[in-house]
């Protein structure tokens, strides 16, 4: 899609002017198939990594953290 004049152009054809990559669209609906949804607290690239829950260390907004310029 592309900017014509600060604004995108609406497409006179069905749909938003895209093409879907079947395969594409197969290998990953067989991913989800095989490994289920995606938990917002696991990352794939860390399997042996857990979230912890309820995380307690929140930042404290009474708290400045401002830095100090010299």
């Amino acid at each position: 899609m592309r900017y014509e004049n600060g604004a995108i152009r609406v497409p006179n054809s069905p749909g938003l002017g895209v093409q879907l990559d079947r395969e594409k669209l197969r290998q990953y609906s067989e991913l989800y198939r095989e490994l289920g949804g995606y938990t917002y607290d696991r990352d794939p690239g860390r399997p042996d990594w857990f979230a912890l829950v309820p995380n307690e260390r929140w930042a404290d907004p009474s708290v400045s953290l401002s830095p100090k310029l010299q």
